[in-house]
């Protein structure tokens, strides 16, 4: 049986990876394992592509839901 610590882990892998490695031991050992795993996005730093869909708020980091436009239309009598 092999070991590694964590240090040795990231230096092969990468955070992202171990990452990926964890949550991948939590899931449910079934067929829907591997399709679960290929949703999970890691990125490693501060910098990503989803960085415009945050924002925080009382030192916290909240999604920020979509702006969704509604007009109001105008009803005529007969």
């Amino acid at each position: 049986m092999k070991s590694l610590s964590m240090e040795s882990m990231i230096r092969k892998w990468g955070g992202g990876e171990v990452l990926k490695r964890a949550v991948r031991g939590m899931l449910p050992k079934n067929r829907l394992r591997d399709k679960r795993l290929d949703r999970l996005k890691v990125f490693e730093g501060e910098a990503h592509p989803y960085r415009t869909n945050l924002m925080k708020f009382e030192g916290r980091i909240r999604q920020v839901e979509p702006e969704v436009k509604t007009e109001v239309l105008k009803q005529t009598s007969i």
